[in-house]
Parts: C-alpha cells; sequence; structure tokens
C-alpha cells in the first residue's frame, strides 16, 4: 500500500481485530503520561482507515524496555510480529520476528496457521528461525521444530528508541513487510482529545442488548442467562470475590436499596469461533422496573471519585476469576466452599448459586473469564435517585468514543 499519511490514535490495550479503532480508547495525553510513567499502552497507525500498524509500549523489565509491532494484511489480519528491546541508551534492538500465514478469517481467530515462523535473535545478530505448518498455534508451538540458522550485522537490527510520539522510527517495519511510504509521511496526531477524568458508564444499555456483535476478538453474539434471584434482607447489596473472605468488610462494594429478592441476569459473549468459547461481559441486578436516568460509580464511604485520574475507577477486585453477589449482613464462613467446590460450578456453568440456609442468605457467583482484575459497579438511578439496578462491568465491550478505559 502507498501512502504519504498516517492517522495516529491510542488506546490503553489491543485485541487481534478486524476494526480500525482501539477496544479501549485513551486520549494522546493519557498515553503520554503512561509513556512517561512506563506503563502499558497501544498505538494504532492507519491509513485511509486501513490499519497498518500497531505499536505496544509494552513494560520496563530488569531495566530493559520492550516494545511489539504488529503488521495487518489487506485482510486487516495481524500476520507479522517484531519484538524489539533495550539494547543501549537511545537504540532498541529486534530480538524476535513472529510470522504467520493462514487462509480463513476461522483459522486467524482460532490462531490456527498455514505456516508460523519464529525467529529469535541474539545479541550478537545471530538469528534462529524455527517453521511449524497445517495448525500451529503461536501459544503452543511444537517444540520439536528443527532450527535454521542465520545471521545478521547488529546494526541491521537496530532502530532509535523513541520518545513519545516518535512513530516514524516504525516505517521501517512498514516498508520490509510489503508498504510504501512516500518520502515525507505526515503523522495526523487526534484533533479532539477525549474528555478527561474518572471512568464513565458508557452505553451499559448495550451490553445487555442480545443479537450479534463485533467485538475485539471476532464476530459473537450477545445471550442473557438468567442467574436465578439474590436475596438481600438486609437492604445492603455486597460485591466482591467470595473467595477472599477475609478481607475487612470496609473492603466490599455496597449499595443501599430496599430489603427484597432481585432477579440476576448475566450477558455472555459467545463467539462464532468455538474455539474462543465464551466470555462473561457484564451482571445485572434489577431492583426496579424503571429506566435509568444517570449512571452512579459505586464507590466506599473512603473513596472520592473526584480524587482520581483520567480513566481511573475505584471497582472490585478479584483474584480467582469470580465475583459474587450476597445481602452485606451474610457471614462468611473460613472454608465454606471446600476446596473450592464454588469455583469449579461456576467455571463450568458461567453462574452458581450458593443457596441459603437458616442462617444465611444465598449467594449468586459469576465467572470473570480472567484469573485477577479490578472491575467497576455501576448504580443506575431513576430520575428521583432510586436504584434501579447494579451492574457489574468486565470492561470487554468497546466504549464509545468518549469514555475512557480503566486505571488501577
Amino acid at each position: 500500500m502507498i501512502f504519504d499519511s498516517l492517522d495516529v490514535s491510542y488506546g490503553r490495550t489491543w485485541c487481534r481485530s478486524f476494526g480500525t479503532t482501539h477496544p479501549q480508547p485513551i486520549s494522546r495525553a493519557v498515553a503520554a503520561r503512561c509513556h512517561a510513567d512506563a506503563e502499558y499502552y497501544a498505538v494504532l497507525l492507519t491509513a485511509e482507515q486501513r490499519p497498518l500498524a500497531t505499536v505496544e509500549f509494552m513494560h520496563k523489565y530488569q531495566e530493559a524496555w520492550t516494545w511489539q509491532v504488529h503488521l495487518f494484511d489487506e485482510r486487516s489480519f495481524q500476520t507479522h510480529r517484531v519484538h524489539l528491546t533495550t539494547y543501549s541508551t537511545g537504540l532498541l534492538r529486534i530480538d524476535a520476528i513472529v510470522r504467520r500465514q493462514c487462509s480463513s478469517e476461522q483459522q486467524y481467530f482460532a490462531r490456527a496457521w498455514d505456516r508460523l515462523e519464529v525467529s529469535e535473535i541474539s545479541v550478537d545478530g545471530l538469528i534462529e528461525t524455527r517453521t511449524w505448518l497445517n495448525g500451529s498455534d503461536l501459544a503452543r508451538p511444537s517444540p520439536d521444530a528443527p532450527a535454521e540458522l542465520s545471521s545478521a550485522p547488529i546494526d541491521d537490527l537496530l532502530i532509535p528508541a523513541p520518545d513519545f510520539g516518535d512513530w516514524h522510527v516504525f516505517l521501517r517495519f512498514l516498508i520490509e513487510f510489503g508498504h510504501e511510504p512516500a518520502a515525507t509521511v505526515t503523522f495526523n496526531e487526534p484533533g479532539v482529545e477525549l474528555p478527561q477524568g474518572p471512568l464513565r458508564a458508557g452505553e451499559i444499555e448495550q451490553l445487555f442488548t442480545t443479537g450479534p456483535r463485533v467485538t475485539p476478538e471476532g464476530p459473537a453474539v450477545v445471550e442473557l442467562i438468567g442467574a436465578g434471584k439474590v436475596h438481600v434482607p438486609s437492604g445492603q447489596l455486597a460485591v466482591m470475590d467470595p473467595l477472599t473472605f477475609d478481607e475487612p468488610e470496609e473492603a466490599w462494594q455496597r449499595i443501599t436499596m430496599p430489603p427484597g429478592v432481585y432477579p440476576v441476569t448475566v450477558a455472555v459473549w459467545r463467539f462464532a469461533d468455538v474455539y474462543r468459547g465464551s466470555v462473561t461481559a457484564a451482571v445485572r441486578v434489577s431492583v426496579l422496573d424503571t429506566p435509568v436516568s444517570v449512571w452512579q460509580m459505586c464507590v466506599r464511604p473512603d473513596q472520592d471519585p473526584a480524587m482520581l485520574g483520567d480513566g481511573e475507577f475505584h471497582g472490585v477486585d478479584s483474584d480467582t476469576g469470580m465475583m459474587a453477589f450476597f445481602d452485606a449482613a451474610r457471614p462468611m464462613i473460613e472454608n465454606e466452599f471446600g476446596d473450592d467446590e464454588l469455583l469449579e460450578r461456576v467455571y463450568e456453568d458461567i453462574v452458581a448459586e450458593q443457596p441459603s440456609t437458616e442462617t444465611q442468605s444465598n449467594l449468586i457467583a459469576v465467572r470473570t473469564d480472567r484469573p485477577d482484575g479490578v472491575y467497576p459497579v455501576w448504580i443506575g438511578r431513576t430520575d428521583d435517585g432510586q436504584v434501579s439496578c447494579v451492574v457489574l462491568d468486565f470492561q470487554l465491550y468497546p466504549p464509545l468514543t468518549t469514555n475512557l478505559t480503566a486505571t488501577w
């Protein structure tokens, strides 16, 4: 592709996707702060609305900065990846190159490559290249492929370590993989900054709208699963990881509502690609059959949203890949779930209920699909301030461009 300008956009993360937008966009100012603080962020370079490359600033490991550059083909598949690490002051060295070939969308999302080629490059320029054919998965390549040895001058493996905004240093990879930049290339930075301030709720209703959905991980269908009803006799709903019961109660997220029994609904993405399976996108506790007028971030008494930075939020922490809804007055008993029995049920069925007993109200647990994470809880309020619903958002759905992503 011949181009003389590239559009630049920024995101908190990046997924292998077909689109030309970030699944979690952030402003240029936030990305610059991430760069200065050595936090992960991603840069998307597009030409005529077609993605050409992503640049990921990964992290600092043992005093070495690491970067990844992904190159797209004409189908918007990320087929090449270049990994770079610090070589010396002001220089990055190419230490790995991955080349993938696949003939269909299904193969792409299943990582079932027709051909997978991985080149590992030593600090003195020795290159070991291994090739796998017919359905190789990059995450689990067979270790028995023979290595082809070659070498390259070290100067050919070096590029300048970029300051924030110096994306021209990555043009060499676009050239090497078939694109044709003009002699002068203009980088078009975002003209309008995203609003700054704490994370906003966004279009939460979309999380619970059934039907086809284009996601960062490929085509999916949104389904709603009834997870039973949570009993809240005290009028205080608690949200937390049930296997971290030993945390002080002050660390739980609590929502005050009229005492009652409320239905719980789980929004699930089921991917067209059977290899990807399904993931949990959000959970809703419905309190009133009344439209939401405003979304409010759930915070503890000691937390002040006004003190949050751009895109930040106060949320609930999961260490086990599970979150639960229950009455805040329910006693949490040590080893209540015995050998992670509840976790096993949740991972098998997405949701699981611990029934009520004579001394305890019930508990409804939901799979998070990530081993750990921090997630915002939103309180939907009616015009007169009543709680209409409570939503736990697992931050999977691409937010509107007016929203920022989570940091913690």
